[in-house]
């Protein structure tokens, strides 16, 4: 390319190299405004990790003009949190810090952060210079960059330290874990969506739009970080969720009910009353609850069932347990949705895993019913097994500290996992063992009765 045709080249790439930069102020302006709506319950959030950060070496409060300890502890007394400013240097450090740390992991080397590189460029040259842009020498920092500036404007300055605190999870693992869950709920889409309005949707409930996602995200991070051995395999997790997560999504409004159902028609009709068109409000109304879908999805896959007649399963277990009112009264003794950290969470999180629990429960018994059937079915068509001889083969003698299985259905799952057909005491044969927990005798009144050990 002589310098003539690249001077043309450049010139003409001008306007797409301008509209990243525009888009990234425009994120970086929206960081800071989503962190001033929970500034002040997140206060002491914030001064945990201004303390890391100055053990680290990194912060001088002074000048930085950031508030002192004592000054953070009138502040809360006051009700009150920091300000935008500090807020945005604050910000600034986080980035710093994260950008760092993550330049010595393994993350830019993930697969999946390859459209993150190629996106840097502009079209133009993607079509001849892929190769050379795979090995440009600042391939690294660049994924970096555009992976902390995506993480902290979406998820927050006190993401990573909070998750890394209550998972004990690497920066590297809750980053990956953060973007891979933004893909699989589409959280980029829905924030380019929400800023199509605006000026034409009040912009406070612009930001409370963004938060409902960033919490869902920041949710469904967390699962990713417990339930899934480290390094996480992003393009594998993502291809396994994303499809079947959207699905289930597009019709959990029809699957909910009771008080489920009653606080997604009040989300979205505040939603609507405020300017934003009854579908968007509908999509951004059903994300509170949209993060169990991660485990519905891999329930109906260990089992073989259809996602949507599990998550309808878990919805109808959560309302007939009436989980839905104190995990809702949790949330507002912790600061509402967007304080979705500390005492509260930790005593929401056994009642928003009840659900998941039971639903998966009683799946399973369902399956094992089914083969228990099936089961005794194939058992009435062939000749009784011989039975194991020895003081623990009746199924009336489980061993110790192990209690005997139910009767389901003329089968009885004992102490062990085989399956142990019931003869009726008609076509019992005489002297032979009984089979069963409770078996069939002969009373001295000529009735039959149970005897048990």
């Amino acid at each position: 390319m002589t310098m003539k045709q690249r001077n043309t080249l450049l010139a003409e790439m001008t306007d797409e190299v301008g509209d990243p930069v525009l888009r990234d102020n425009y994120e970086q302006n929206l960081a800071p405004a989503n962190a001033s709506a929970h500034a002040v319950p997140l206060l002491h959030v914030h001064e945990d990790w201004m303390k890391e950060l100055e053990r680290r070496g990194v912060l001088n409060r002074d000048l930085e003009a950031l508030p002192t300890s004592r000054q953070v502890r009138r502040r809360l007394d006051r009700g009150q949190g920091l300000s935008v400013p500090e807020l945005s240097v604050l910000l600034s450090w986080t980035k710093i810090v994260l950008a760092d740390e993550l330049l010595e992991s393994d993350l830019p080397d993930d697969p999946y952060l390859r459209d993150d590189l190629l996106a840097y460029f502009p079209s133009r040259m993607q079509a001849d210079h892929v190769p050379a842009m795979e090995e440009h020498p600042l391939r690294r920092e660049i994924i970096v960059t555009r992976v902390v500036n995506d993480t902290v404007n979406g998820a927050g300055m006190t993401f990573i330290p909070r998750l890394k605190g209550e998972t004990g999870a690497s920066v590297a693992d809750l980053t990956r874990a953060n973007f891979v869950a933004r893909e699989i709920f589409g959280s980029l889409a829905m924030r380019r969506e929400i800023a199509s309005y605006d000026n034409r949707v009040p912009a406070e409930r612009q930001t409370r739009m963004r938060i409902e996602m960033r919490t869902l995200v920041e949710r469904a991070s967390r699962w990713l970080v417990n339930n899934r051995r480290p390094p996480l395999d992003s393009m594998a997790t993502v291809e396994f969720f994303r499809g079947r997560v959207q699905s289930v999504l597009a019709v959990l409004p029809e699957l909910m009910s009771g008080r489920e159902l009653d606080d997604f028609i009040g989300r979205r009709d505040r939603l609507t009353k405020a300017g934003v068109p009854e579908e968007l409000a509908t999509r951004v109304a059903v994300l509170a609850p949209a993060y169990a879908l991660l485990g519905v999805v891999e329930t109906a896959e260990t089992l073989g069932l259809d996602p949507v007649n599990v998550a309808r399963v878990h919805f109808a277990l959560g309302e007939r347990l009436g989980l839905p009112a104190p995990v809702e009264r949790i949330f507002a003794a912790a600061g509402g949705p967007l304080a979705d950290h500390g005492p509260g969470r930790r005593a929401r999180r056994p009642l928003c895993r009840a659900p998941a629990a039971h639903c998966r429960g009683a799946l399973l018994d369902v399956d094992r019913g089914r083969r228990a059937r099936a089961g005794r079915r194939v058992g009435g068509r062939r000749r009784r097994a011989d039975r194991p001889r020895g003081r623990h083969a009746r199924g009336d003698l489980p061993r110790r500290g192990r209690r005997p299985g139910p009767v389901v259905g003329g089968t009885a799952r004992g102490a062990g996992s085989a399956l142990l057909t019931i003869r009726p005491p008609s076509t019992q044969p005489a002297g032979d063992p009984p089979t069963s927990v409770g078996h069939e005798q002969q009373r001295s009144d000529g009735r039959s009765g149970t005897q048990r050990d």
